[in-house]
């Protein structure tokens, strides 16, 4: 069971509002944006996050890695690991079709 701040949260008590400000600034964030800026999305996240059930969301990465193992089964890793990782990441990245069939 876990207890204590996420790390997540921990990092929040330590953000430095005006860096973020002025990343926003840079980017135009809150162009046409009358009632949800980006810091309160960044914070309702952090809140969201912090005030529910972590466990509902390892319950459905279990299901998850349970729909993706069978089709990685047969799959090579590329490193010898002494049990399987999964990890799962939000990242974009672009990717060049020509190169990445």
């Amino acid at each position: 069971m876990h207890y204590g701040k996420l790390v997540f949260s921990q990092l929040m008590a330590h953000l430095p509002l005006s860096t973020f400000r002025r990343c926003v600034a840079t980017h135009r964030g809150e162009h046409k944006v009358k009632d949800f800026s980006c810091l309160d999305q960044f914070l309702a996240m952090a809140h969201a996050n912090a005030t529910r059930p972590w466990q509902i969301y390892a319950d459905f990465v279990q299901h998850l890695i349970g729909l993706a193992r069978p089709l990685y089964a047969k799959e090579p890793l590329g490193i010898a690991l002494d049990a399987t990782v999964y990890a799962f990441d939000a990242t974009t990245i672009n990717l060049c079709l020509s190169v990445f069939p």
